[in-house]
């Protein structure tokens, strides 16, 4: 695994203009989708990409929450989720989608550790927007894949989130005529690795 994470570092910015040369977009979780990257102007248009191309789209934990980013005015929308409101999304292009996130109890459970109370539950966010959210039990493996789209509800997901991420690469790959399937893990440890921040 960590020689998998190795490799250069870019900015969302610096890539959005060869998006092409990457196979898959993945976002790992934690608060930071929840906070940056769901109005992220970037971000939105690297999805967008992924999206047409039908690309795999991984994302785990809280990270489905940043597929917002990929709307009109993903902003306004996250400014409408913190004041406590209900939002319209506009033009969302995974409404209709089925996905799995951080679930609210899980959220509730964590939340009793933290000095402030969130300001809304991934949960929600999402479907507000539109999507259909497929939860499992609380702090179990859950992992739901529609089409280009693959999530996971949480950390226990991973090894099965992984094991699905794989099997979307090898379909892609054998749809291109690319890479035997059986060397998708070799081929892509071999790859030049880049990671995106904001």
């Amino acid at each position: 695994m960590n020689d998998t994470l190795s490799g250069p570092i870019a900015k969302l910015a610096d890539v959005t203009g060869h998006l092409d040369q990457f196979d898959a977009v993945f976002l790992p979780g934690g608060h930071a989708p929840m906070i940056d990257l769901m109005s992220d102007a970037d971000l939105g248009t690297v999805l967008r990409h992924f999206h047409t191309k039908a690309q795999p789209t991984a994302l785990i934990c809280h990270a489905p929450v940043a597929l917002l980013a990929a709307q009109q005015n993903a902003a306004a929308y996250q400014q409408t989720l913190q004041g406590g409101q209900t939002p319209t999304a506009s033009d969302f292009i995974y409404s209709g989608y089925k996905a799995t996130v951080f679930s609210t109890p899980e959220e509730k459970d964590a939340e009793q550790g933290f000095e402030a109370p969130m300001q809304y539950y991934p949960e929600d966010a999402l479907t507000a927007a539109g999507m259909t959210l497929h939860n499992g039990a609380k702090w179990t493996s859950n992992v739901v894949r529609d089409r280009e789209l693959i999530t996971g509800q949480n950390p226990m997901s991973d090894d099965e989130f992984v094991t699905v991420l794989l099997g979307a690469l090898n379909e892609k790959a054998q749809d291109a005529g690319g890479w035997p399937p059986e060397r998708t893990h070799e081929r892509h440890r071999r790859s030049r690795r880049h990671r995106a921040q904001t």
